[in-house]
Order: structure tokens, then sequence, then C-alpha cells
């Protein structure tokens, strides 16, 4: 089970795969939600709605872990922990549209142009530790080797 190489990961992190974040909710609980997101190359941005329940966790406590993977072979997975900032006066409208134009296409953009006036916030996410991997292969460490 192999990590994927630094271009492999820049590829893989590029196509429209859901990113599902975990918060911590406020009884202390895992609380995980599905969401669109951009890389670039170091952080991962989250445009959230005012209202998330995701988002009033971060403003309460900003660690966060990620996992983004695919459910078919090869299986490659990306998973992360970090901690997730909240960006004020961000111009949240191009990076909006690249991310409806990968998760739905262009015909999405009337989706956006209608959403527009709504409020939403950007959470940008910096991994402290980002682990990638592809295969169904078993990493060496699980195999009992005496």
């Amino acid at each position: 089970m192999p990590a994927l190489s630094k271009q492999g990961l820049e590829d893989f992190l590029s196509k429209g795969n859901i990113a599902k974040i975990a918060t911590i909710d406020e009884n202390g609980s895992p609380y995980i939600t599905p969401v669109w997101y951009e890389w670039d190359g170091k952080s991962l941005y989250i445009i959230a709605r005012d209202k998330s329940k995701y988002l009033a966790n971060v403003r309460k406590n900003s660690n966060i872990a990620i996992c983004i993977d695919i459910s078919t072979a090869p299986y490659t997975r990306v998973t992360a922990q970090g901690k997730a900032r909240i960006l004020s006066n961000f111009d949240w409208v191009p990076m909006g549209k690249r991310m409806t134009v990968r998760y739905l296409g262009e015909s999405g953009l009337a989706y956006l142009d209608e959403t527009l006036n709504r409020e939403r916030t950007v959470i940008r996410i910096d991994p402290t530790s980002l682990q990638s991997w592809s295969g169904a292969e078993w990493h060496p460490r699980y195999i009992n080797t005496s």
C-alpha cells in the first residue's frame, strides 16, 4: 500500500472527490460532514454556509480531521489532521466557481449564480499530518515478520 508520490497526491486532490471532515461538536463528540474542497498544494479550503454546524464547531475548536477517498480499486485515500482557520473578508466567489465546475460541471454555474447572495465563510485547513496510499496491499508494519 504505497504512499502517493507528490505529483500523484496533487493529481488526486485536484479531482472532484468529496472530502469528509470531522469536527468536534458542543458535546465533545466527532461530527462528520461531506464537503467540496479546493487544494492549493499545502492547504485545503472549504466554503461553508454560515449556519452550518461544522462551521460553528470550528469556531469553538479548530482541530479537524479529513478523509478524501475513492471506494473502488485502487482504493486511493488521503487522510489528514490539522487546524482549521476561518478567513475573514475572503473573496470566495472565484474559488466557488472553480469548485462548482469541478463538482457539477459548467452547467452548475447557474446554481452558484442563484445563490451568490447567501452568506458563506471560507475555512482554510492547514494539515499538521497527512497520509496517502493507494492499493489494497498491506503496509509492512501490519505484517508479522517474526
